[in-house]
């Protein structure tokens, strides 16, 4: 038996729970599977989190554990289910309580005549905090945190244009950028086979923190006295004083640079606003694009694609609009991308934007708290009575084999 099952995932700002969006279509029952022989599908949602804070991830539905159903309702069923973290079970050591959580959908066949064992479908990853150092943006809220966030500023926007540019000349031509230093290597790229992320340093949020906070300040002061400033500028240093890789951590890999006032102002606003609704807490990564929106800028070896492309053995793909955000699950096996390890799965984000070419896809959009989707097709083996020649009568069921890693499409395999 084999059907399709699309997941759509919302999480908020302002309560610890993300809520999954479970569709199932294109059943295929065939041998002991075919409805007349009384045969029934559960699926069981489940959740799992740090062994060292139990409790700290709780997956359920609203008719409980499990959802049973006859076999022939699953060629088109929409379910829901919600994962959540009490702030009580999370990590208490941190001042956000963060829980790291892994959530799954299981599924079972049972029919008069044979039954198969538990098949998995993908695994997403949801991150729950209670930081308060962001409101207003919640005090509470969960996020897909398998979505690198990335912050954006641009050239053309008169508001922030100094600071755009700088940040643009620092991830793309650090040579031109002061103080000088041979070989410099400015972080903040994660485009175009780079991962070099920055990491939100919160100054209040520990000791170390506060430390960085006051290095980097130390260290940019010292580096912008070296510059003449013209009326009105400020001196403005990339990575910004909120990150981990500060001028403060002392490899000489940053920036300074004067520039207006008032582009210092509202770039450093904008920042800060992108921070708490993002939801970055401390220790955070984080990538920068200043225009230079490409879909070779996912963090690993992906091929770009057009909407609508196809790749062998597709069945069928899915159209994706401007603003529609996608994290697709792949086989490594089978795609030969992403940075996990071989025959593993490990969701990579694409997002559909405004403004390229017709039928172009676009990079990881920011708002990694709002959508992320999750497209598969999960096939069950034969159960072990009826098992087809040549296959592993005690052997597990088929794995789940999903889209390639760069596109929003759906791709079938045959069932073992």
């Amino acid at each position: 038996m084999k059907f399709t099952e699309i997941e759509v995932g919302t999480g908020f700002a302002g309560d610890r729970t993300a809520r999954i969006y479970v569709k199932t279509k294109n059943l295929r029952a065939s041998g002991v599977f075919i409805p007349s022989f009384g045969t029934k599908m559960t699926i069981r949602p489940g959740a799992g989190g740090d062994p060292r804070h139990p409790g700290s991830c709780v997956a359920k539905m609203d008719t409980g554990r499990t959802y049973t159903d006859n076999i022939g309702a699953w060629g088109d069923k929409f379910l829901v289910y919600e994962v959540s973290s009490p702030e009580a079970k999370a990590d208490t050591t941190r001042i956000d309580k963060v829980a790291a959580c892994t959530f799954q959908t299981h599924y079972k066949v049972d029919g008069n005549r044979g039954a198969s064992p538990w098949s998995n479908g993908p695994d997403g990853g949801l991150r729950f905090d209670s930081a308060a150092y962001i409101n207003p943006y919640g005090k509470q809220g969960a996020v897909f945190d398998r979505i690198t966030p990335v912050m954006r500023y641009s050239r053309t926007d008169a508001a922030v244009k100094g600071v755009a540019e700088h940040v643009y000349d620092a991830i793309y031509a650090p040579q031109l950028t002061y103080p000088q230093k041979n070989d410099k290597d400015i972080p903040g790229n994660i485009w175009n086979g780079e991962w070099q992320p920055l990491h939100r340093n919160y100054r209040k949020f520990n000791a170390e923190s506060k430390k960085t906070s006051a290095q980097n300040r130390t260290a940019k002061n010292a580096a912008c006295a070296g510059l003449t400033n013209g009326q009105d500028e400020q001196c403005d240093e990339f990575p910004f004083a909120s990150t981990k890789e500060g001028a403060g951590k002392g490899d000489g890999n940053f920036s300074v640079r004067y520039v207006p006032q008032a582009d210092n102002s509202a770039a450093g606003s904008r920042l800060s606003q992108w921070y708490g609704q993002d939801r970055i807490l401390d220790g955070d990564a984080y990538g920068m694009s200043v225009d230079r929106p490409t879909l070779r800028g996912l963090p690993s070896p992906a091929r770009p694609l057009r909407r609508g492309s196809r790749h062998r053995d597709e069945e069928e793909v899915i159209r994706l609009q401007p603003g529609d955000r996608v994290l697709v699950a792949h086989q490594l096996a089978e795609a030969g991308c992403g940075r996990g390890a071989s025959g593993t799965e490990h969701p990579q984000p694409i997002t559909a934007v405004g403004g390229k070419r017709e039928g172009e896809l676009g990079p990881v959009d920011g708002a990694h708290h709002q959508i992320s989707a999750t497209a598969v097709v999960v096939p069950f083996a034969q159960p072990s009575n009826s098992a087809p020649r040549g296959s592993d009568k005690s052997g597990p069921a088929a794995s789940v084999t999903s889209a390639s890693c760069s596109c929003a499409s759906l791709r079938t395999s045959t069932a073992l």
